[in-house]
């Protein structure tokens, strides 16, 4: 199984609301990673305020297109990251847990 989680809370006890993700395809990773935006990342206290800002500084992309986000997210998964989709979940490459 592969999941993601914020580096920057990632030492405490108890994780807050969304620090920990773990999407069940590699479809599911560009939503998966959508919420951690929006719902963790800018409410995480563990996150630097001058981090949050230079995010807030990209801002939105509306030239990007939904779809073409999501297929880059699965293209650059197997590509780059070598993760393939099993039955049960995302897994990596060669990997049978």
């Amino acid at each position: 199984t592969v999941g993601l989680r914020c580096r920057h809370c990632a030492h405490l006890p108890e994780k807050p609301r969304g620090a920990v993700i773990y999407p069940k395809s590699l479809s599911q990773i560009y939503q998966a990673v959508r919420n951690f935006q929006r719902f963790h990342f800018f409410s995480c206290a563990e996150v630097p305020d001058d981090v949050k800002e230079k995010m807030r500084s990209f801002g939105p992309k509306k030239e990007q297109s939904k779809p073409k986000s999501a297929e880059y997210w699965i293209q650059s998964s197997r590509d780059v990251l070598g993760l393939v989709d099993i039955e049960e979940n995302v897994n990596e490459h060669g990997s049978s847990k």
